[in-house]
């Protein structure tokens, strides 16, 4: 008897599929992510990472539309989800839509750096200073995983004139990325 995608478990499929997409092997990680969607068609995190490997192929407007579909099946618990939905909006250049997206991903993981950082990023893309100061202050604490906070938060502080902050942040971003 062959051992089919039904056969397998599902812990092994979503590794299976997570290695495909490391591999860049994109559609492979599609059939299996189609294969673990008809076995368990209301698992949230099956759309989530099929509009992750979406993205990664660069067909957005599909991306967008499965993360929606992971988001309309766990809305109250599932920031992550809200997290690569504002990504994509973002790089489609829907930056009101993508802010809202990610403030309910922080709502969802408040203490998230990568979450905060990306929020700030947005306001900071849409002239919305202040905001995305506060932001990147709160993403700060996670900078030495993401040293682009102090860069943002110095461009931020630029923006805002505050030359003495905004160089302050641009020598710890120097720093951060010297070691």
């Amino acid at each position: 008897e062959t051992a089919g995608p039904f056969k397998m478990e599902a812990a092994w499929l979503k590794m299976q599929e997570r290695t495909y997409l490391r591999l860049w092997k994109t559609d492979e990680a599609l059939k299996v992510l189609a294969w673990l969607s008809e076995r368990s068609p209301k698992d949230a995190e099956i759309d989530l990472d099929r509009g992750k490997v979406l993205l990664a192929k660069g067909q957005l407007g599909q991306a967008v539309e499965a993360l929606n579909e992971s988001i309309a099946k766990q809305p109250a618990s599932n920031p992550r989800a809200y997290f690569e939905l504002g990504k994509a909006l973002y790089q489609d250049g829907k930056v009101g839509a993508s802010k809202a997206a990610l403030l309910k991903a922080v709502a969802q993981d408040k203490e998230n750096t990568e979450y905060l950082f990306q929020l700030g990023l947005v306001c900071l893309a849409g002239d919305e200073v202040e905001e995305a100061i506060t932001h990147l202050q709160n993403a700060e604490r996670g900078a030495a995983a993401f040293p682009g906070i102090y860069s943002s938060l110095g461009k931020a502080y630029r923006r805002k004139g505050n030359q003495a902050r905004a160089e302050e942040y641009n020598n710890k971003f120097q720093q951060a990325t010297d070691a």
